[in-house]
């Protein structure tokens, strides 16, 4: 609307340029969202993607557990931005808008965490203050086993990310010592690889 008036002196209303959009193909649609990515990060999501090319729902996916922490602010503010394209383009490379991962925040804000298998949901855990190594492993043993096994079964697989309360020398030692389940290996920096963030 700002460039026709600028440069064709012509005023026109942002409907009629919405309609116009839309008419020639370029309909109105959120940006893809995709995580910073190293040379590291795209190896090692290929080589995991690679190894699991082949599980199916029945033998593997449906004995996984999925678990994550999210942080929600109390405010408002969604930070949305829309690009007008055509359709089966979200792909393209120029409409999307890479994001990197922020630890922390600033007031304002309640983090949860929950957990999802094939057939069932967690309770939500409110986490109080600042989870660290300490907080995760008693997530893990109050939490994450009792929910699994219910859920799954003995000898399920548990999913997390890499943050660094999930990476500590103690929780790596709880994972290695139980014998109730499998901790999966995820490679770094891939949230959005992993179904919970939708849930």
């Amino acid at each position: 609307q700002q460039t026709l008036q600028e440069t064709l002196h012509v005023t026109t209303s942002q409907m009629t340029i919405s309609r116009r959009l839309t008419k020639a193909g370029l309909w109105s649609n959120r940006t893809l969202k995709f995580p910073k990515l190293t040379a590291a990060h795209r190896a090692a999501r290929f080589q995991w993607a690679h190894h699991h090319r082949h599980w199916s729902a029945q033998q593997h996916w449906r004995h996984v557990v999925f678990t994550d922490e999210s942080r929600f602010c109390v405010q408002w503010n969604d930070g949305r931005v829309r690009v007008r394209r055509k359709k089966n383009s979200r792909y393209a490379q120029q409409d999307a808008v890479q994001w990197v991962t922020r630890r922390g925040g600033s007031g304002g804000s309640v983090m949860i965490w929950a957990a999802a298998s094939w057939n069932h949901l967690s309770a939500v855990e409110v986490i109080d203050g600042t989870l660290n190594g300490q907080g995760y492993a008693e997530i893990l043993r109050n939490l994450a086993v009792p929910f699994g096994l219910a859920s799954v079964g003995p000898g399920f697989l548990l999913q997390d990310d890499n943050a660094t309360p999930h990476r500590c020398a103690a929780v790596m030692q709880l994972h290695e010592q139980q014998q109730q389940y499998v901790h999966m290996e995820w490679p770094a920096n891939s949230p959005d690889m992993n179904p919970i963030e939708h849930l």
